[in-house]
């Protein structure tokens, strides 16, 4: 696979995270493992996955999960119309320990991928709920990973947290107070950032997050309301940005006593021709 020595990486400036463009060095902001032949890239989510439509109005689709499997991906799109449903994992009946809510204005244009994980055993199921609109049909993909594969990915999501620097996201008072709203301007040449939520190092609370794509002032082309049952474990998306002037901004919707959590926001695709003025071709971060 072909490694470029252009990379975008992170800075931080009083709180607010912007894209800049460094070259030349390692590409600190990818997933990769290291062998003796040097860098191996991973693609993190699978070429071809198996999409299927879900119709509007209230429609349900199920994913039984193995009972050895410790995590799952899903691909969520649609035809050009809005992206509207809600995404859990329940554990047996009564027990919901993963709840996303997406509301996106074009599921062509900005699709929604995501690395689901979740403690292994048990019939847990992944629910999938396309919004009461009958004319909003999406199409949903789920793939369970291979051991060989779970464990290559759970390496390189450690890999990819410890390495980066992490934003704390502060809950509210239980008082009333509000709580914090974080800020992560994109460059023009991002096509797409990774979002990492993780709250291992924060008390392993479950956390609740709201995760806004803005392009102008409040001006929000992408919604996604987050709930994670357990904090210990890592929540892993990919979000579309095209466009220029965007901004991801992310607020806590728990409390400051159990709703701290850590995230991590890097580049995951990026525009070649923007960045370098040379070319024409979308660079993916494992090319």
């Amino acid at each position: 696979m072909k490694l470029i020595t252009t990379v975008l990486a992170l800075c931080s400036v009083y709180g607010v995270t912007s894209f800049t463009l460094q070259t030349p060095g390692k590409a600190s902001t990818a997933l990769f493992s290291e062998t003796e032949q040097g860098v191996d890239y991973l693609n993190m989510f699978p070429q071809e996955i198996a999409m299927q439509r879900i119709e509007g109005g209230g429609t349900v689709r199920t994913y039984q999960m193995p009972p050895d499997a410790d995590r799952c991906q899903y691909v969520l799109k649609s035809e050009g119309r809005p992206l509207k449903c809600v995404v859990e994992l329940w554990l047996g009946p009564l027990r919901r320990t993963h709840a996303m809510d997406v509301s996106v204005e074009d599921g062509s244009k900005t699709p929604f991928r995501a690395t689901l994980k979740f403690r292994p055993g048990g019939p847990q199921v992944l629910r999938v709920k396309s919004s009461t609109g009958n004319h909003l049909p999406l199409s949903a993909g789920v793939y369970v990973p291979d051991p060989a594969r779970r464990a290559e990915l759970a390496a390189n999501t450690e890999d990819l947290f410890d390495r980066s620097e992490k934003t704390r996201v502060q809950g509210q008072s239980v008082g009333g107070g509000g709580s914090a709203v974080r800020l992560f301007p994109i460059a023009n040449e991002v096509e797409a950032v990774q979002v990492l939520i993780w709250a291992i190092n924060t008390g392993k609370k479950s956390c609740k997050a709201k995760i806004e794509v803005l392009q102008g002032p409040n001006n929000i082309k992408q919604l996604y309301d987050l709930h994670l049952g357990g904090g210990s474990q890592p929540y892993h998306a990919v979000i579309e940005t095209p466009g220029e002037g965007t901004v991801l901004r992310m607020q806590n919707k728990k409390f400051v006593e159990d709703g701290l959590f850590e995230v991590v926001v890097l580049p995951y695709k990026w525009s070649y021709k923007s960045a370098r003025g040379m070319g024409g071709a979308t660079q993916e971060w494992w090319q």
